[in-house]
């Protein structure tokens, strides 16, 4: 599953979902701590905790969990007491990150039970070694990392729900700004568009896109040939896979002169589409988020933590991160990244006269 298939099927059901309140959320997490938990053994963790509730409310309450898609059953035994094992959905991972239900999990259990999780695929795994997870003592570093996810969560069902917004209202962007007269601006937003809408598939390998002549875009690559052509009115642009039409665009002028033209697809937007266009704005989020993580990374290992016991394990934390090939490699990207960043905001400033 990509990244947006995943986004497109677990956070867009997490932002529909009723608040479950503070009881009932920790007692969703009592999920986390063994791969496969019955609701006896929910009921026996939370015995003695505030949260304590009788065992038929507690079966209750799980079965609700289950309603919602937070938990499944995994396990039915075949004994006298016949005893039900629920796990985790990757909707109850998600939901827990988004909710800033977290913090105070162990981070060993998590990873250790639930370790094929997408969440982590797309958010973790590209930045640390698996193994590295595993051996997070330190609670400061746990926090850093579990910051991360929930920031990274909540981006994600903002984005989703401000999708989800759009659609509601089919007119509100255009899907793409033509200016006449000038070389094409093309926009990855674009393309994405195009893929949802019209169930394309771009490579980037030997991909071309041109202006031909005023009226005519090109885009090609090995599979497609697609034109976008204007016509004689200009209030209508027809979209053309290998010379055959497939659909109609309105165009309204975006200037008073009619030099600028925004195209509309006034059927199309969904949340699938409206998602295409604001991906890579939430990919430079994610990124940013990130950022934050390895530099409160940073901050923690130059602060030492007043209990024996704390500091060990940061000194711990420390070591394994920094054997950590998949996270070295992400600090020196994000080193490239931000001396990149920082000399083309140099540039720039450089450049405005002053008035």
């Amino acid at each position: 599953m990509t990244l947006q298939g995943y986004i497109l099927d677990v956070p867009v059901a997490a932002v529909d979902l009723p608040d479950i309140g503070p009881v009932t959320t920790s007692l969703l997490q009592k999920f986390v701590h063994r791969e496969l938990t019955s609701a006896y053994q929910v009921h026996t963790d939370t015995y003695h905790h505030w949260d304590s509730m009788s065992y038929k409310n507690t079966n209750k309450t799980i079965h609700k969990l289950r309603d919602l898609g937070l938990i499944k059953v995994k396990k039915k035994n075949q004994t006298k007491h016949r005893a039900i094992y629920y796990k985790l959905t990757p909707l109850g991972i998600f939901y827990m990150f988004y909710k800033d239900a977290v913090f105070g999990l162990n981070m060993a259990d998590l990873f250790s039970n639930y370790e094929t999780d997408n969440l982590f695929n797309y958010l973790l795994y590209p930045y640390f070694e698996r193994s590295t997870l595993f051996s997070i003592r330190s609670s400061s570093v746990q926090i850093s990392i579990y910051t991360y996810l929930t920031a990274s969560c909540r981006l994600i069902a903002q984005c989703v729900e401000n999708t989800k917004s759009s659609e509601k209202f089919p007119g509100m962007r255009p899907v793409l700004h033509w200016k006449k007269g000038h070389e094409q601006q093309y926009h990855p937003e674009f393309l994405s568009y195009l893929e949802c809408r019209f169930e394309l598939s771009f490579s980037d390998k030997n991909l071309s896109l041109k202006r031909v002549h005023e009226n005519k875009i090109e885009i090609k690559d090995i599979a497609n040939y697609i034109s976008i052509e204007l016509n004689q009115s200009k209030k209508k642009a027809s979209l053309l896979r290998n010379n055959k039409k497939i659909f109609e665009f309105d165009i309204l002028p975006a200037t008073v002169n009619q030099m600028e033209l925004d195209f509309w697809d006034s059927e199309g937007y969904t949340t699938k589409s409206n998602f295409a266009q604001a991906k890579n704005f939430l990919l430079f989020e994610l990124e940013a988020e990130l950022l934050k993580m390895i530099l409160s990374l940073i901050a923690r290992s130059q602060n030492p933590l007043p209990i024996k016991q704390w500091q060990a394990d940061l000194q711990n934390d420390l070591l394994v991160l920094g054997n950590d090939k998949k996270f070295i490699e992400t600090l020196k990207s994000i080193t490239l990244i931000y001396e990149n960043a920082t000399s083309e905001f140099l540039k720039i400033a450089s450049q405005i006269q002053p008035k």
